[in-house]
């Protein structure tokens, strides 16, 4: 259907709230010619609420999938309106739909419909079932670490490393960037749990490996480097600290703005260092 209207309108560059429009009509063609309660008319109205999510036009979207769903239920327009549900802050209705899509037969499906319902839970050991649920289908490198952080979320600090560590095991090559998130929480973790040799040695290699994968000035890389100031920090070694902040600073700096937090957790930290370098000994 998508290319049909491309042929109606060829050379035409049409804004989106255009495409939008010529989708609708698309919608109202179809139920004129097939009737209300028609599959091709459920898949014109699917077509229009992609698009609409593409666009990020989230309560459009909830318009026209839901009545794809009322009308011919797909579990993959339904995981499209599960999420525009959420984006438009209908979390009820966003959790109903992922609740459905957790009984999917597809374990990947399901899957993911468990980790959102995990993430959309404001009772923290529910989270931690549905993570679990979810990573019992899918055990992947970003299932471990929602485990991980729901765990130390609810101060349940050895099971959040042994999440963590889990994931670990998943890339032995450590080549994914996922792997390096995942040594970053790990550091993280270690670091609260006062285990700092280990937690440097785990956040120098998180640091080492989104650098060989992202690069140096990706924001990610240079949270890692802003951790790792941290640890450095926290053992005594204040002037490196120092020199680690400041690189992060500036990556923050170039690539998220002055507002970002993450660039004024950098700045803060390197006010506070110099308020402690200046204090009388």
């Amino acid at each position: 259907m998508v290319f049909d209207l491309a042929l109606l309108f060829w050379g035409w560059q049409p804004q989106a709230a255009s495409l939008g429009a010529l989708f609708r009509l698309e919608w109202s063609r179809q139920k004129s010619a097939h009737g209300d309660q028609s599959p091709e008319a459920a898949a014109a109205a699917r077509d229009w609420g992609l698009f609409e999510i593409r666009q990020k036009n989230y309560a459009a979207a909830v318009v026209a999938l839901e009545w794809a769903d009322t009308v011919q239920p797909e579990e993959a327009a339904t995981e499209a309106l599960a999420e525009a549900y959420r984006r438009s802050g209908r979390l009820p209705q966003a959790i109903d739909a992922w609740q459905r899509l957790a009984r999917s037969t597809a374990p990947d499906r399901a899957a993911r419909a468990l980790s959102a319902l995990g993430d959309l839970s404001a009772d923290r050991p529910a989270a931690c079932r549905w993570y679990q649920q979810a990573l019992d289908l899918q055990p992947t490198i970003p299932r471990w670490n929602d485990l991980g952080h729901c765990s130390r979320a609810n101060g349940h600090l050895p099971q959040a490393i042994n999440a963590f560590e889990r994931a670990l095991l998943l890339d032995p090559s450590r080549r994914d960037p996922e792997t390096g998130a995942t040594l970053n929480n790990l550091a993280s973790a270690l670091l609260e749990a006062g285990r700092l040799p280990s937690a440097e040695r785990f956040q120098r290699e998180a640091h080492a490996l989104l650098r060989n994968t992202l690069g140096a000035g990706h924001p990610r890389t240079a949270l890692a480097l802003s951790n790792l100031a941290d640890i450095v920090r926290a053992r005594g070694r204040l002037p490196e600290a120092r020199q680690l902040y400041e690189r992060a600073y500036t990556v923050f700096r170039q690539r998220l703005g002055d507002a970002h937090p993450w660039t004024q957790e950098a700045s803060a930290a390197l006010q506070s260092l110099s308020r402690t370098q200046l204090r009388p000994r």
